[in-house]
């Protein structure tokens, strides 16, 4: 794909403001980002946006559609915060790789780097279990839309059940991977949050599907 003379280049941009067609070539590249962690991002941000299209087509006058309208702002906000999460683990590569990039020739020195990975990778670690924590608010939001969405959007709202548990387990597994190389007491912390984050989401997508499967 050719960038237009003068343009900045696609990569460049925040992720928001990319064309799905520059991000996918950004993605297909050699490049280290846009990875994993972004393109979990991408999918949550995509679960919230279908989620707010069957509210904006299931609400009506009265208090179901005031209901609705109020998740349809909650995915709405839910949608940027995935975008900015995304693009965020992004940024968070950049610092691990400063950070390993620091010199180590005498003990002062190596002391200074390993606390630099220690933190870089904390905030690699935080990150995606923020946007793990994310799309498990817009999987709970879509169990208040379940019941009150046409039923020819059934299918929809299921869909966007199930964008929102790739997107969420796709971030624990970018968040795990990164737990050996953290101190123990650190670890053990963000593995417990990230098996609790799991747990809650199970439930949720249970519950979402079992309105659906009443219908």
């Amino acid at each position: 794909m050719h960038e237009a003379p003068g343009n900045p280049r696609s990569v460049d941009l925040p992720v928001a403001e990319r064309t799905v067609d520059a991000y996918l070539d950004a993605i297909a590249s050699a490049a280290p980002t846009p990875g994993g962690g972004s393109v979990v991002g991408v999918v949550a941000a995509l679960a919230a946006a279908l989620g707010e299209m069957v509210c904006a087509l299931s609400a009506a006058e009265g208090a179901p559609g005031d209901a609705l309208r109020s998740v349809l702002g909650e995915l709405s906000g839910l949608r940027g915060r995935c975008l900015t999460l995304a693009a965020a683990d992004e940024a968070v590569y950049a610092g691990y790789r400063a950070a390993a990039s620091l010199p180590r020739g005498d003990a002062a020195e190596r002391a200074a780097r390993s606390a630099a990975l220690q933190a870089a990778l904390a905030t690699a670690t935080e990150t995606p279990l923020r946007l793990a924590e994310t799309s498990l608010a817009a999987i709970e939001a879509l169990f208040r839309v379940a019941p009150e969405s046409k039923k020819l959007l059934r299918s929809d709202v299921e869909i966007a059940v199930l964008l929102g548990e790739a997107a969420l387990r796709g971030a624990l597994a970018t968040a795990r991977g990164n737990l050996g190389g953290l101190d123990a007491a650190t670890g053990e912390a963000f593995a417990a949050r990230a098996e609790a984050i799991e747990q809650a989401a199970a439930r949720a997508r249970d519950a979402v599907l079992g309105v659906l499967a009443r219908r």
